[in-house]
């Protein structure tokens, strides 16, 4: 004759605390758990005079990189946009310039900004700890004179 067990075999809860586990731990992995970073340039192109009044400039390269470190619980984050004399090509000196900012987008939030006139850096530095935020893209804009350049590192999530 059996004898009725009085407590549940344990085995099914286990497997349901492992599959809980698993899909967690999953879920966390598809963000890279390792730091990215990524450097970009372009050249300048010309604006019409009409839309500068005749003020003039020389070509110059926007460059923009930034360091992605995201682990879950804590993040680190910088981004750096600068200009260099000449075209991308020549690898000409910093320079100061007219007009220069940066954008950026964490995952799931708002687009932030940061306007940096007259200069010839911006950057954005950000560290957070408990919540950790993914940088989706980062963005900069600069002017001066009639030059113009725009650089994204995704142009459809970040302007």
């Amino acid at each position: 004759m059996m004898r009725p067990s009085s407590a549940p075999a344990p085995l099914p809860l286990l497997a349901l605390a492992g599959f809980v586990t698993l899909g967690l731990l999953g879920g966390c992995s598809l963000y890279p758990l390792s730091p990215v970073t990524q450097e970009l340039q372009v050249d300048t192109v010309a604006l019409a005079p009409r839309l500068t009044y005749g003020v003039s400039s020389t070509p110059f390269c926007l460059h923009l990189r930034y360091r992605n470190d995201f682990k879950v619980v804590y993040s680190q984050h910088e981004v750096e946009a600068w200009a260099t004399d000449g075209t991308c090509a020549t690898k000409g000196a910093r320079r100061h310039i007219e007009t220069l900012a940066l954008s950026w987008r964490y995952d799931g939030y708002t687009q932030q900004d940061k306007l940096c006139g007259s200069a010839d850096t911006c950057t954005m530095a950000d560290q957070r700890l408990i919540e950790g935020r993914l940088i989706q893209c980062v963005s900069a804009r600069a002017r001066d004179g009639d030059q113009s350049a725009f650089l994204s590192s995704d142009q459809a999530n970040c302007r």
